[in-house]
């Protein structure tokens, strides 16, 4: 079944629907294209039943794509149901054990319908249930004036008994700067990083712990015809080093105390949203717009690293001050200046919604005529067979000079450090008259754009802009 040219990372659906719409608006000009006798050849004809095949084809496919996924997700809660375990009371207690400590583990399960977003895969709430009890539980040993005798020896039991295997995580208290999270936990934080930020998806992740130096290849090893018998010439690869030191990205937080006392499922939700979408938007914001302000770690983003350096060969004006004043030459210029290693390895357009649909959507929808499924569908979230990725955070177009629409492949471009060992520590008297308790996290992480090209003709680099006029 044939296909036209697309990045790799495409949502399946999106991409099926596309190709279907496609071919159905590319038959029905076909069918407009009638000869002076009023009708079609017998290759036009041939050409629509072909298209209306290969259409009807992708939209069954979607179909059972849609089908599959409602039959997994059946079977996930089918599972979730008979695994989920619910919060386990604090046991009476028992002869000879001193304070309270139980001298059993008490383990209860329960069935419960509930799905948490962040938390992902057959034991989406099992895991849930674990981060959730650990937060709980460590906000009641740090802070034991929010919880009575009981509570507090429930929470170590819970982290000594009913999970040891986070026992290990134990060890670190608020004054020794936190602990860090379990594994579940951080998981939930990432996938939701990843879920509302861009620049994380899109550049090349690698993990550090201290300064760290990746390697990066400046001029390849060069061949030559010879006369035989000739000596031949010695080139060498050459390389330098793209350095990532690690930067405290911290965020604060605060939660009710009433939500302490609700299910543990709850809180770990709680915070894998919110640290999850606070994270993204300071390394999407970094990693695009930052101009080496301290709030953002020193750091220059992308499109600030394209807009500020004078005379780029990447850079292409655009013929207005306005998205309606973009043209469809201004996007072909800029394919044109992308290099072919990074025209072919996976490219997207990167952008705000407003140029989106400002730039990318007219165009789509003026080029050929709109037909009635164009409009009831919308365009595609691709131009020229790239795919179009939006952030907010990216500039719109005006201010003379800035950059508000970048295209090339940002792995091969950039770095993004990130040391997993995020660690979160809490305060019970910042926020007291609020009956609030303060959460902070604090994640190491660094962001390096470095293949932007040069001032050299046609030595653009993997990414590429227009900027305002």
């Amino acid at each position: 079944m044939p296909t036209r040219a697309r990045g790799k990372h495409i949502v399946t659906l999106i991409e099926l629907k596309d190709e279907a719409n496609y071919r159905i608006k590319r038959a029905a000009e076909i069918a407009e294209q009638t000869g002076e006798d009023g009708t079609l050849s017998e290759d036009q004809k041939t050409e629509i039943r072909t298209l209306r095949k290969e259409a009807k084809a992708f939209l069954d496919q979607i179909e059972e794509i849609k089908e599959t996924e409602d039959l997994q997700a059946e079977v996930r809660a089918d599972h979730e149901r008979m695994t989920a375990p619910l919060e386990r009371k604090v046991p009476q207690a028992q002869p000879g054990t001193g304070d309270g400590y139980p001298a059993k583990k008490i383990e209860m399960l329960g069935l419960s319908p509930r799905r948490y977003a962040s938390f992902k895969g057959p034991h989406a709430e099992e895991n849930a249930h674990k981060a959730g009890t650990w937060f709980k539980s460590k906000i009641s040993l740090w802070n034991p004036n929010l919880a009575d005798h009981a509570k507090v020896v429930e929470a170590k039991r819970m982290i000594d008994d009913y999970y040891p295997e986070l026992r290990a995580l134990g060890t670190t208290t608020n004054a020794a700067g936190g602990a860090t999270v379990p594994q579940e936990l951080a998981s939930a934080i990432i996938e939701r990083r990843e879920q509302f930020g861009v620049f994380e998806k899109l550049t090349n992740r690698v993990p550090i712990v201290d300064e760290a130096l990746w390697p990066r290849v400046t001029s390849d090893s060069q061949a030559s015809f010879g006369i035989e018998g000739s000596v031949i010439s010695e080139t060498d690869q050459t390389f330098d080093d793209v350095s990532l030191n690690p930067k405290s990205l911290r965020m604060l937080t605060r939660i009710n105390n009433e939500l302490l006392n609700s299910s543990a499922v709850d809180i770990a939700e709680f915070v894998a949203l919110d640290f999850g979408r606070g994270f993204a938007q300071r390394i999407d914001r970094a990693g695009f717009i930052a101009n080496g302000e301290v709030a953002n770690g020193g750091i220059v983003g992308s499109m600030r690293l394209l807009q500020n350096t004078t005379g780029l060969a990447g850079n292409i004006v655009a013929a207005g001050a306005t998205t309606a004043a973009v043209t469809s030459a201004n996007l072909t210029d800029l394919l044109g200046l992308l290099p072919e290693f990074a025209a072919v390895s996976n490219p997207f357009w990167i952008c705000n919604r407003n140029v989106k649909e400002g730039v990318f959507g007219r165009l789509q929808m003026a080029a050929g005529g709109v037909t009635k499924l164009e409009t009831t569908l919308g365009t595609f979230d691709s131009y020229s067979g790239v795919p179009i990725v939006t952030t907010q955070l990216a500039l719109s177009p005006g201010t003379t000079g800035d950059v508000f629409l970048m295209l090339g492949d940002l792995r091969l471009a950039s770095y993004l450090g990130v040391s997993e060992e995020l660690t979160f520590a809490t305060s019970s008297e910042r926020y007291f008259d609020a009956n609030q308790t303060a959460i902070r996290g604090i994640m190491r992480a660094d962001i390096k754009v470095y293949d932007v090209g040069t001032t050299t003709a046609r030595d653009t680099g993997s990414i590429v802009a227009l900027r305002s006029t």
